[in-house]
């Protein structure tokens, strides 16, 4: 499956955590893709807040996602630019791997990151970012 969205962990813990912007990711989820990064992002977070390991990835695996586990040297590139000339949004290297992410397929980044919508419509290395905020 071509993914036509690309999910940050704010988007998805906003599904797990039943937070704001939860309905829009809930109906795209099924042509949705996240990168292994942004979902150790998520585990992470959830463990953080108390939830056992065990139960943090039972939760996300239950929502049979697509979760991307390649990152190549073109992607690399693509999320250093992000990183060196957008540091101004406070970019995270899993926010660029995001980005990248969707911006090499031609999908949209989702997320709940306000200052993301900056992004919408630039262009990096010959691909075009397109973000959409889920509050």
């Amino acid at each position: 499956m071509k993914a036509q969205f690309v999910l940050d962990a704010s988007a998805l813990l906003s599904i797990v955590l039943d937070e704001g912007g939860h309905e829009r990711v809930d109906r795209i989820l099924d042509h949705s893709q996240i990168h292994a990064v942004n979902l150790a992002e998520v585990v992470g977070r959830l463990v953080r807040s108390g939830m056992p390991p065990e139960r943090a990835v039972a939760t996300i695996h239950k929502l049979h996602l697509e979760v991307e586990e390649e990152f190549g040297a073109r992607q690399a590139e693509f999320c250093g630019v992000l990183l060196g000339t957008r540091r101004d949004l406070g970019l995270s290297l899993g926010d660029c791997v995001c980005l990248t992410m969707a911006a090499t397929l031609g999908a949209v980044a989702v997320t709940a990151d306000r200052r993301w919508k900056e992004l919408d419509g630039a262009v990096v290395n010959n691909e075009t970012i397109r973000v959409e905020l889920i509050r």
